[in-house]
């Protein structure tokens, strides 16, 4: 049996997939993209969280303790009295996730579990072990920067696909994301090839890839792909800072100061269904 890391599970979830979803957080992604809105999810070990400026200054936190689960980080993970300390990441074996995720059944039959992250595809064969023990409808928010025998079959176990797209220039794509995105179209086609329906997501962050030539090189990119469901272009989460400073990190990415560029028109102008979704809970616009 395997293991995995997951660092967050929350309920209510309105645009993981059709109904109303459990989201599984999974850590750990082989981009790191400088406007990442999951800090948190992007290494593969669990890290300490701390919310300084609620700090009271107490000094409990830093007393020595004798937990054996404190002592790898350094600080006591159960002395703060307003929960101020603690960790993104909690270790699970397969059987162990799937019974939490199973123990929500009567609300996923009203819509089902999302698997995001992070990247859940690097945990492919844990994450494999966990589909399969799940009897409700189940989703994958993934960015799909994986080797293809990583991708693929875990991929073909989902009901709804949900695949980032964010530049299409390879080295733009390198320099915001640290990774080329070649493996990303070769997931995209293997996807398609098989018949697999899916989503695509475009982030438009101001300034790096809400241009209006990056939107059309996504279009032409995608014109013609036959399991293609839908395209949707997410706007820019302006709150995601705040989560830098919980984890001792500097966000440092250099977004215009503007509200997104949404050009659905470059993609139903090459036959392609695509709705925009907006920040505050806002109902999708064509």
């Amino acid at each position: 049996m395997r293991s995995g890391t997951v660092f967050d599970i929350k309920e209510l979830g309105l645009y993981d997939g059709d109904g109303i979803r459990l989201t599984v957080f999974l850590k750990g992604c082989p981009l790191s993209c400088v406007w990442c809105q999951n800090p948190e999810g992007q290494r593969m070990l669990p890290e300490v969280f701390r919310h300084e400026s609620r700090c009271r200054s107490c000094g409990r936190c830093r007393i020595p303790c004798t937990h054996p689960d404190c002592a790898p980080y350094g600080v006591c993970l159960r002395a703060c009295p307003d929960r101020l300390v603690g960790l993104y990441g909690k270790v699970y074996t397969s059987d162990a996730l799937a019974d939490e995720i199973n123990s929500y059944g009567d609300f996923l039959r009203y819509g089902g579990v999302t698997f995001s992250g992070g990247e859940p595809t690097l945990q492919s064969a844990f994450l494999r072990e966990v589909a399969e023990k799940v009897p409700y409808p189940k989703a994958m928010e993934t960015c799909a920067a994986v080797p293809e025998e990583d991708f693929l079959p875990l991929a073909l176990l989902m009901d709804d696909l949900f695949v980032d797209l964010k530049i299409m220039d390879e080295d733009a794509h390198i320099r915001y994301t640290g990774q080329s995105n070649r493996q990303i179209f070769r997931n995209i086609r293997a996807l398609d090839g098989a018949g697999k329906p899916y989503v695509i997501r475009v982030p438009l962050i101001p300034g790096i890839t809400d241009s209006d030539e990056n939107q059309d090189a996504i279009a032409a990119f995608l014109a013609g792909m036959h399991s293609l469901k839908r395209v949707e272009l997410l706007s820019y989460n302006p709150f995601t800072p705040h989560k830098y400073a919980l984890i001792g990190r500097a966000y440092t990415a250099a977004i215009a100061d503007r509200p997104s560029n949404i050009r659905t028109d470059l993609f139903t102008a090459r036959g392609i269904d695509c709705v925009a979704l907006r920040l505050r809970g806002a109902a999708p616009t064509r």
